[in-house]
């Protein structure tokens, strides 16, 4: 009679189930660095939360890895920023001007006037908002990696409690290389004749943003570069990277070796990490940071007024700025003499709140127009333009 023995249930028995079930996830390591698209759109909010140091689960940690960090957040090149009475001009919009206005939401010729101001808390600086999409999923993530470790423990899997713990470490190494925080731009010189900070934002559809603020909001906002102040130097952030992809790497090779439940386990967990990434990527991005620094007013009810030109948008911004010194700098308008003709006659009417733009552009065309008398049959009247042109 042969005797059978029951073996004692060890955290380190081979994995025999995997040979037991006709489905494989040896493949499961490859969920957890699947969604690097979105995890790039999250990386400078997850970075500027003191979450950042939280040991958690997080779908693709390898975008955080890159070789060097960025010296500045990414503006947006298709709005041109415009000082109505100072003179400054960028061909872009800054991260949190562009956080706090959306532009390219707005519909072609269309204006939203507002106004721009400092709160009580003018004296503290923006921050990553800890109960945004991200501070809220980082938490998530947190339970799901403790709840998956007690998991492991119970089905006695060892090899999956320290592919769990090395894809937690992975993210708290990540977060501590590339922890930051911002650095406005501040006015470091009080001088009297400042001119006022009002901004004109130019979407490339033609949608116009109006805003009203001093000269301190529009430095911090609008023209000044905003800084990431890091708090490690370049030469440790190799260091945690180094550290952080050498775990990333043990973990996929131990998560090839968990038992067939702690996979399918730890895959369900990625693939509801990662469906919760993409949604809280369409959400409105100023969701994640907490302005609350700033006060944003709508001069009217009616938020948004439309046109259905790109003439009587602007004709309506010159009499609402009484100033047309903007649009001789910038590039709102072609530099042509039909143009610059139509900016003189802007000047002077500028106060006059009945003052037709559209018709001006077209009585300056067509008296152009009549002093261009064609060679030949073959030749064309000249003309510089026509309304619908800009």
């Amino acid at each position: 009679m042969i005797a059978h023995t029951m073996k004692p249930l060890s955290l380190f028995s081979s994995n025999k189930s995997n040979n037991d079930n006709n489905i494989q996830l040896d493949l499961v390591g490859l969920l957890t660095v699947i969604g690097e698209a979105a995890m790039g759109y999250h990386v400078h909010v997850i970075t500027a939360s003191p979450l950042a140091f939280l040991p958690r689960l997080l779908p693709a940690p390898q975008a955080f890895l890159a070789p060097t960090r960025p010296s500045r957040l990414p503006p947006n090149n298709n709005v041109d920023t415009i000082g109505v009475y100072s003179g400054n001009i960028r061909r872009h919009l800054n991260y949190f001007g562009e956080i706090l206005h959306s532009p390219d939401t707005l519909k072609a010729y269309s204006l939203q006037e507002v106004t721009v101001e400092h709160t009580y808390r003018r004296d503290q600086t923006i921050r990553s908002a800890p109960f945004g999409p991200t501070g809220t999923l980082s938490q998530f993530g947190a339970l799901l990696s403790l709840g998956l470790i007690g998991f492991s423990l119970a089905m006695g899997d060892g090899t999956a409690v320290f592919a769990i713990c090395l894809l937690s470490l992975t993210s708290t190494l990540t977060g501590v290389g590339s922890r930051w925080c911002v650095l406005l731009q501040k006015r470091l010189e009080r001088r009297d004749g400042i001119p006022k900070g009002d901004v004109v934002l130019k979407t490339s559809k033609g949608a116009f943003v109006l805003v009203h603020c001093n000269e301190e909001v529009a430095r911090e906002l609008y023209f000044g570069q905003e800084s990431m102040l890091y708090m490690l130097s370049e030469r440790w952030f190799r260091v945690t990277a180094g550290a952080g992809t050498f775990s990333l790497m043990a973990a996929v090779v131990f998560l090839a070796n968990c038992t067939w439940e702690l996979q399918a386990a730890i895959a369900i967990t990625y693939i509801l990490l990662n469906s919760f990434y993409w949604f809280a990527a369409v959400l409105p991005p100023k969701w994640g940071w907490d302005m609350g620094m700033y006060k944003l007013t709508k001069q009217s009810a009616e938020s948004v007024s439309d046109f259905d030109t790109y003439t009587k948008v602007v004709t309506e911004i010159v009499k609402r700025t009484k100033s047309v010194g903007w649009l001789r700098e910038s590039e709102v308008l072609p530099k042509t003499e039909a143009w610059t003709e139509w900016i003189d006659e802007a000047e002077k009417n500028c106060h006059n709140s009945e003052w037709d733009g559209s018709r001006a552009l077209s009585e300056i065309f067509k008296a152009r127009a009549a002093k261009h008398t064609p060679r030949n049959d073959g030749d064309l009247v000249a003309g510089n333009g026509s309304d619908n042109a800009v």
